[in-house]
C-alpha cells in the first residue's frame, strides 16, 4: 500500500475552531484522527464533516485509507 501525502484530502477550515470540513475523491474510506504521539482520538468511516470541539488546541494528524493508498494531512485547532 503507498503512502500518499494529502494527495486525494483536503480538510478546511484549516485552523478550525469546533468543525472541520473533509473532502475526498475516493470512496469507502476509513479515518483516523490522532495526535502529534500518535494516540488515535478519533476514528470513522465516509466522514464529510466533523464536530471536534472536544479537542485540545494543537497540531493533530487526519489519517485517511482508502483500497490502495493511506493519505495524510495535518489540522490545527485553535
Amino acid at each position: 500500500m503507498d503512502n500518499a501525502i494529502a494527495e486525494n484530502i483536503k480538510t478546511w477550515p484549516n485552523p478550525f475552531s469546533t468543525t472541520i470540513q473533509i473532502e475526498y475523491t475516493t470512496g469507502n474510506e476509513n479515518f483516523l484522527l490522532m495526535n502529534v504521539a500518535g494516540k488515535i482520538i478519533w476514528s470513522g468511516k465516509d466522514i464529510a464533516q466533523k464536530d471536534l470541539f472536544f479537542l485540545a488546541p494543537g497540531i493533530y494528524i487526519l489519517k485517511m485509507q482508502d483500497e490502495q493508498k493511506i493519505h495524510i494531512t495535518h489540522v490545527i485547532k485553535q
